[in-house]
């Protein structure tokens, strides 16, 4: 990235996922608070919500009850695909929690605990070209409005996630899985709630193609 001297265009004119853009992030932080990002985390984030099952990556450092990557390769086998210290890079992932810690960070979230999560929404969204009423703000999709649906959905090495709030409620719809690109149990939940009448869900998939 540092070779790069130009954008892809006006920042704040467009939306364009990025990873790399949370990597900055990362060392945003490292450079205020004068520690490493994942002392950070752990201080300011696992500790006060007691997520202890909870830690990012760091090469070397054994991770208890760590769940190892997968993926299928041509002949669809199913063969080891975990990360590495270049796929786990430190702002975009790399994080190791369980669905007993995630809850914990959700709940967080909606009691606006460690930060002010409709503030923030508002004042960081930018709208996203193409996707009607929907936004992007504070790591988060935003789409609809009655409800308001908050989506993210994420893979890397043998890994891959999906997450759905509507804030203000107390429930979450989460989905982890260590196998890549690992979506048919997730398009299952979707088709459930659509045949319940849900509808209100079915824009994730177009917001889920952005982050690939």
């Amino acid at each position: 990235m540092a070779q790069h001297d130009s954008t892809y265009f006006t920042p704040g004119s467009r939306f364009r996922y990025s990873n790399s853009g949370f990597c900055l992030l990362a060392l945003i932080i490292e450079r205020v608070s004068h520690q490493p990002f994942a002392s950070f985390i752990r201080e300011r984030i696992f500790l006060p919500l007691h997520m202890d099952n909870s830690t990012v990556y760091q090469q070397g450092q054994p991770i208890a009850n760590r769940a190892m990557g997968y993926a299928k390769n041509s002949s669809g086998s199913i063969i080891p695909s975990d990360q590495s210290i270049t796929s786990a890079t430190k702002g975009d992932g790399g994080v190791y929690t369980s669905l007993t810690d995630y809850s914990k960070w959700t709940r967080a979230l909606q009691q606006n605990l460690l930060i002010k999560l409709p503030t923030a929404l508002r004042n960081l969204r930018f709208p996203i070209a193409g996707a009607a009423d929907s936004y992007y703000a504070a790591g988060w999709f935003i789409t609809g409005s009655s409800p308001v649906i908050l989506f993210h959905s994420g893979s890397t090495c043998g890994f891959q996630n999906f997450v759905i709030q509507i804030p203000g409620d107390e429930w979450t719809i989460v989905y982890f899985s260590n196998l890549a690109d690992n979506t048919a149990p997730f398009q299952g939940i979707m088709k459930i709630l659509k045949n319940t009448g849900m509808d209100d869900f079915s824009p994730v998939w177009s917001l889920h193609d952005l982050t690939r």
